[in-house]
């Protein structure tokens, strides 16, 4: 059963056409179980009006993963008099407790492997998940660092926990039923530590209370969680990982301007990137601007020192006349 794969993403409606094109694209790659779409309760009948086509795409309510009321009631008592409150992203943080959540939850366990995916992401190759020993490949982005997840982690992780080169954002997260599991008595034991009650949403709890901790002249208007940097951080320190073990991927999305044409994702594809975002705030009449996809391109190729190496070899290999 590891081989077949439970895909999982958190969306608005707004999504709605490229999670369609993800999954027709997800059942040519991947042995697929099932694909879960976590939605707010007054859009899930346009969701299943849109996939009752596919008998292995299963519509949630994201209330039956946490109730949104009983979160913001926990964000309130426990951040209201902490600096940049008025400007805190509820919103943002719901959806991150939400995915979280259905991974540590016991409901909704399975023996299959599962990869949580970014609702406006759309695969253009196929990505090696898991290793020989159905261990997760930790995969990085040069784009995304951003030093308040990390700064963030050592609350929850402890000040000695290692950190990762490069930042686990990269629109996907794979893990195993191992991990879930472990995952789920790190937080109940964290709230066990805080005397933090452990009911559903004890990640939730755990998360809000770690922010509650931080130091009282920061603000908490920013980001300062990311499930996928805690996930990376987790598991590089709980199955004692090397740094080295983290693979940098190649996608498209801080370049994206428009939306690509079939050559410029034939282009992408040659050069191995993995794929493309399209933020909520694209117009959709617009095309890809070929100059930045190129400047992209050619960026990603001189970060590469392997790639740098590889193309000097070639020119000192060659003979001139």
């Amino acid at each position: 059963m590891i081989n077949e794969y439970v895909f999982v993403t958190v969306s608005l409606i707004d999504e709605l056409e490229k999670i369609n094109e993800s999954i027709k694209k997800f059942s040519n790659l991947y042995k697929v179980f099932k694909y879960v779409v976590i939605v707010p309760e007054i859009e899930i009948s346009k969701f299943e009006s849109k996939f009752n086509k596919y008998n292995k795409v299963e519509i949630i309510n994201e209330n039956e993963v946490i109730n949104k009321s009983d979160f913001l009631k926990i964000c309130d008592s426990n951040l209201k008099n902490k600096k940049g409150y008025l400007s805190f992203r509820k919103n943002w943080y719901y959806q991150q407790m939400i995915m979280l959540s259905y991974c540590l939850d016991n409901n909704y366990y399975s023996n299959h492997n599962l990869i949580i995916w970014d609702a406006d992401t759309i695969p253009l190759k196929k990505i090696s998940f898991f290793n020989k020993n159905n261990e997760p490949y930790l995969y990085g982005s040069r784009y995304e660092y951003h030093c308040p997840y990390f700064e963030f982690n050592k609350i929850l992780l402890g000040k000695k926990n290692r950190i990762l080169n490069n930042s686990c954002i990269v629109q996907f997260v794979a893990i195993n039923l191992e991990d879930r599991k472990d995952m789920r008595k790190f937080f109940i034991d964290f709230n066990k530590s805080h005397k933090i009650k452990n009911n559903k949403l004890f990640v939730s709890n755990a998360i809000i209370k770690a922010l509650s901790l931080m130091d009282e002249s920061l603000s908490i208007s920013g980001e300062d969680f990311a499930y996928p940097e805690f996930i990376g951080a987790f598991i590089l320190n709980k199955y004692k990982r090397l740094n080295s073990d983290q693979k940098v991927i190649k996608f498209f999305r801080n370049y994206v301007d428009g939306y690509l044409n079939f050559f410029q994702k034939c282009i992408l594809y040659i050069f191995d990137y993995k794929h493309i975002t399209y933020e909520r705030y694209m117009v959709k009449n617009k095309t890809q601007d070929y100059k930045t996809l190129i400047l992209c391109i050619l960026k990603d190729f001189i970060y590469d020192k392997k790639n740098i190496k590889n193309f000097l070899k070639k020119v000192y290999s060659l003979k001139f006349f």
